[in-house]
Parts: structure tokens; C-alpha cells; sequence
């Protein structure tokens, strides 16, 4: 059951992140981010603290993000660099349309963790399953990247404190506990390279 609760908790709470389909009520959600980010991002913002490395966990390419950040310090360039930065971002947005893992969460969401909804024989088949840990880490991931990326680019006043640990280790922390497996890799040795071996193989 807390299983069952923790995945129904994760996917509910990744559609948060995304959610864009109701337009009345103001929402603090990542597209609602990039609109704020588009409408106050100017050359008086500090843009001089931009790290291309940010750009590339976005999915930037190395060689573009280079150029972005270049750019973007020049005044004779910083339009363009603007323009083209955000609509870089837009296309690398984690959306339905263009992300499976994140449509299928959406749809277990709306179907199964958020309604109790009859379900066709087929529905529930495609519905048996969530995207892996991994593929939800990921689209997790992106929207603490494009947060830390908007604190920079706006020069905000917030402190940025991204997440100290995956989805993926902390699923197997619970595994190396139900498996009664008790490492203490702060003693070296055996026990240290035990740990590792488990949390590699796994």
C-alpha cells in the first residue's frame, strides 16, 4: 500500500510541475515559469552569471550553449542570443506531445491516482505500468535545472537548494533495507566495497 501510495504521490506531484490545462487560476508550474522568464528577462537582468552547463542539462548542445552564453553578454548580440535561448528552451520543455514517459504519467494521473476511474480492459493494460524511475528522475531533473536556470538568469532573491538525492537511490536504499542489507561505507574495506557492488549492479 505505501507503494502503491508513493508512485500515486510522485505522478500526481510531477503533473504539478507541468500542468498547464487550466488557464483561470495562476499556478506555479514550469510553463507558467517560462512565461515569467520570457517577460523579465532583459539585458538588465544578470545575464553574466549564466552557465552554459545549466543550458546543457537542459539539452542545449554544448557547442549552442557556448555561443548562447557569449552572446548573451554582448550588447550588440544579446537579442538574438535572448530569442533564440528561450526558444530553445520552449522546444525542450517536457510536454505530452513529445514526451511518453511524461504523457503516461499524465494519463495515470488523470485515470487511476487522482480518479477512480472505470477503466477499459485495454486502458488498464497500458496503465499497469509507470515510466521507469529513471525516465521520472529525468523529467524531474529538468524542472529543477530550469528552475536554478531561472534564479540565474533573473537575479532573484531566492536561494536555490537543489534535491541531495534521486529517486533511483532513494528506491534502493529502500531495496538494500527490505533485502536486510546493512552497509556502513564509512568503515571501508569489505563493507565499502559490498556497497558499492550493490548500488553499481543495481
Amino acid at each position: 500500500m505505501v507503494q502503491h501510495l508513493s508512485l500515486d504521490a510522485a505522478a500526481i506531484t510531477i503533473c504539478k510541475l507541468y500542468d498547464d490545462s487550466n488557464k483561470r487560476f495562476k499556478k506555479h508550474t514550469i510553463p507558467a515559469l517560462m512565461a515569467y522568464l520570457e517577460n523579465h528577462f532583459t539585458d538588465n537582468t544578470c545575464v553574466g552569471r549564466v552557465d552554459a552547463r545549466l543550458l546543457i542539462a537542459l539539452g542545449v548542445f554544448q557547442a549552442d550553449a557556448n555561443n548562447l552564453v557569449a552572446a548573451l553578454r554582448k550588447d550588440d548580440t544579446f537579442a538574438a542570443a535572448r530569442a533564440d535561448m528561450l526558444k530553445k528552451l520552449h522546444s525542450l520543455i517536457p510536454a505530452c506531445d513529445r514526451c511518453k514517459p511524461l504523457k503516461q504519467i499524465f494519463l495515470y494521473r488523470n485515470k487511476v491516482a487522482a480518479h477512480q476511474e472505470q477503466l477499459t480492459e485495454s486502458l488498464a493494460k497500458r496503465l499497469e505500468y509507470l515510466p521507469s524511475l529513471g525516465d521520472m528522475q529525468s523529467i524531474n531533473q529538468w524542472a529543477s535545472d530550469f528552475c536554478e536556470l531561472s534564479v540565474t538568469v533573473l537575479s532573484l532573491t531566492e536561494t536555490f537548494v537543489p534535491s541531495v538525492i534521486s529517486a533511483r537511490m532513494a528506491a534502493l536504499n529502500v531495496v538494500a533495507k527490505v533485502l536486510g542489507k546493512h552497509f556502513d561505507p564509512s568503515t571501508g574495506g569489505t563493507a565499502y566495497q559490498d556497497y558499492e557492488e550493490f548500488y553499481k549492479k543495481t
